[in-house]
């Protein structure tokens, strides 16, 4: 079953007071009642439903005569003006709550001070706590057939005659209040059945003890953890009238006590999203960046193949067009690849010669070199044919302090460390 919170105001000691308790839909017992602040209530509400109960001196249950196809809110408009001639207050004052339909077709409505209910709601609010429902706490006293049924509250005697509404009198003279809640009832035929904590017993006891030839007999039940556990078991039993109705009706969402829980977690959780998503972005913009760089890299080291087009701006597809070409001009040996490597290993001899112009047509790869002299093209001719390429030099010019030459480079046609 599900739990649930009940909390019993205490207006004596001020609106924050309560005695609360935890217990299931049935009512039995979960956690003992316990004296504390709304606060120390609220902290039990996580994940359970609150129930409030108001002293029964704070509510008065009226039955009206209401329009039976009005519902909702035209049914809550109506109630103040049926009931306007039995209330001593000012209507605008007062909240009403609209009970179910009885048998003979009145309806009980439960009306309250509008400003109780602010300085209720306020408390509640200002503790973390938003109640699911709020019932007057006689509503939850069972009638009995047969049976008188009495609680002993302190300064407050709950009477519940048979198939009858609860009346709260005061309790300093018991046989005189039972009497006008009785009113003509025969009681020599109704049991008194009086539940009251030890101490209330003590006090009252011998009284009730004297009423006794009055019925046909008479039961005190003793309520060692207080009233509240005897009433949570009217939550199965009845139906009481919720007071949360109209502008004081719960609210769907979470509860305010939840959210204050939880919203530091949600802070960090949305602050753990920007920053993942600026992470993202940042890295986003890194690898972009790097990118940038290494395609003007790239239009640096190759723009002397193609001087025909200067400020070569998409590198490398203008490279993989021309190993493309190359490939459809008839090579098949598969050699264009590793001569150009070949050749890249070969500066090294010479670094200062430049990369001019290259060229590959049926297995013979030329290339036009530019160097301070014409003994740094034959170093790297040396170079290639160290690594078993064959070279032809087909002709240089000199021009000032460069010369420039052209070198054909074939298939290993001879050995290692051979010339040619």
């Amino acid at each position: 079953m599900a739990e649930l919170l009940l909390i019993r105001f205490d207006r004596t000691d001020g609106d924050d007071a309560a005695t609360f308790m935890l217990c299931n839909d049935a009512g039995e017992l979960v956690q003992p009642p316990r004296q504390g602040s709304l606060a120390a209530a609220a902290a039990l509400a996580a994940a359970r439903r609150a129930v409030g109960l108001l002293p029964a001196g704070e509510v008065v249950t009226l039955d009206a005569e209401l329009p039976t196809r009005a519902t909702g809110a035209k049914l809550l408009q109506a109630v103040p003006y049926a009931l306007e001639e039995q209330v001593a207050d000012d209507i605008d004052e007062l909240h009403f709550a609209v009970g179910a339909r009885t048998a003979d077709g009145r309806t009980p409505v439960a009306v309250v001070s509008r400003s109780l209910m602010h300085t209720l709601e306020e408390a509640c609010s200002a503790a973390g706590l938003s109640l699911q429902a709020l019932h007057a706490d006689t509503a939850l006293l069972t009638p009995r057939p047969g049976q008188v049924v009495v609680l002993i509250d302190g300064d407050e005697l709950h009477v519940c005659p048979p198939e009858a509404r609860a009346l709260t009198l005061p309790s300093a003279a018991p046989a005189e209040s039972l009497a006008l809640a009785l009113g003509d009832l025969p009681t020599s035929t109704l049991g008194l059945l009086v539940f009251a904590t030890a101490a209330d017993w003590h006090a009252l006891g011998p009284q009730f003890e004297a009423m006794r030839p009055q019925f046909a007999g008479l039961k005190p039940q003793l309520l060692p953890q207080g009233p509240l556990p005897w009433l949570a078991q009217g939550l199965a039993s009845t139906a009481p009238i919720n007071l949360l109705q109209g502008s004081f009706a719960p609210r769907r969402a979470t509860t305010s006590g939840n959210w204050r829980r939880w919203r530091v977690a949600a802070a960090l959780a949305g602050l753990l999203i920007v920053l993942s998503a600026a992470g993202d972005l940042w890295r986003a913009q890194r690898i972009a960046a790097a990118e940038r760089e290494v395609d003007a890299a790239l239009a640096d080291t190759v723009q002397p193949l193609f001087p025909a087009e200067p400020g070569l701006r998409d590198a490398r597809r203008r490279v993989e067009q021309q190993l493309a070409a190359v490939r459809g001009g008839g090579s098949t040996d598969g050699s264009f690849l590793p001569a150009l490597a070949a050749l890249a290993a070969a500066r090294n001899a010479a670094p200062q010669t430049e990369l001019r112009a290259l060229g590959y047509r049926a297995g013979n790869f030329e290339v036009r070199l530019r160097g301070p002299d014409a003994a740094s093209i034959e170093r790297i001719g040396a170079a290639l044919r160290a690594s078993g390429w064959s070279t032809d030099l087909l002709g240089g010019s000199g021009s000032g302090d460069a010369y420039e030459g052209r070198l054909r480079i074939s298939g290993a046609a001879v050995a290692p460390g051979s010339g040619s």
